[in-house]
């Protein structure tokens, strides 16, 4: 912080020097170069100001765990509740990919990259639902199944800034129970409807479209009756839970001198602690 100030001022003596000079140059545009270029050294001075103090308030947080961080950021853009429950008609999505199966003679495939909603993150983890008994599901069950995790949030415009976290994990199932209260209804009902549908011999290649939008509509009137059985949505439904074990975070706008680059990792056993987050560069 000193430095940078330092500079600046330097830079803005060396500037007087040249206009209290015999041969200082004297055209509008060499003095409207000099006034853009002061601007924008205060600006970034600014910056900087405000990142280390951004980074002293946010410090515990961030330190003590990257999870509990994302929550705050989620809270602030009225995301989630305080307790990491996504909020009703929140559009809250990440990315997932998972590594497709494939046998020893055969070629690699590429992975399923899937768009899921945030239902909750809390300190375990970051909770989703899937339709169950899908491809994407099934692929979590397979044994030391790593997955990588993509949630991109803000606007990438003069005084803004948008927050980019990559994650790797493992994912883990968990009661449905747990997330299924805020979870969408369009989500749930279309999940029970491609279930019913599958049931009745539709396959995903040969869909009727009248056909599965009869369904959906059955199932979304029924579930507002509350005639949906618990076993019935848990055969439809699965809920997970990503725990990842390295978590890295990046901010950035055009206003900022650079992105600002964190990551956060622990050891890959459930309740380890996190390691002080380390400053990446750049890129």
């Amino acid at each position: 912080m000193i430095s940078v100030s330092k500079s600046i001022l330097s830079q803005k003596n060396s500037i007087y020097r040249i206009f209290q000079s015999k041969n200082a140059p004297t055209s509008q545009a060499f003095l409207k170069n000099m006034k853009m270029t002061i601007a924008t050294q205060t600006q970034t001075q600014t910056h900087v100001h405000e990142m280390e103090e951004g980074e002293e308030h946010n410090s515990k947080t961030d330190n003590q765990n990257p999870l509990l961080a994302m929550k705050s950021f989620a809270q602030e853009r009225n995301l989630c509740d305080e307790n990491g429950f996504r909020k009703s008609m929140a559009h809250w999505t990440f990315a997932l990919a998972i590594n497709d199966l494939h046998k020893e003679n055969e070629k690699r495939k590429a992975p399923v990259l899937r768009t899921v909603n945030f239902q909750r993150i809390s300190n375990d983890g970051i909770d989703f639902i899937m339709k169950n008994r899908g491809h994407s599901s099934d692929l979590l069950f397979a044994e030391d199944q790593y997955v990588s995790f993509l949630y991109t949030e803000g606007k990438y415009l003069p005084g803004q800034t948008v927050q980019q976290w990559r994650a790797q994990g493992i994912c883990s199932p968990i009661r449905l129970k747990e997330v299924l209260q805020c979870a969408p209804t369009f989500t749930i009902v279309e999940m029970v409807a491609s279930v019913r549908a599958n049931k009745e011999g539709d396959a995903r290649e040969d869909m009727d479209v009248s056909h599965i939008l009869e369904l959906v509509q059955e199932a979304r009137a029924e579930l507002d009756k509350g005639d949906i059985s618990k076993l019935e949505l848990d055969e439809a439904i699965r809920a997970w839970r990503f725990m990842p074990h390295k978590v890295e975070r990046m901010v950035g706008g055009p206003n900022q001198p650079m992105w600002d680059r964190k990551e956060w990792v622990r050891e890959e056993v459930e309740g380890s602690e996190w390691i002080e987050p380390k400053r990446l560069m750049p890129f």
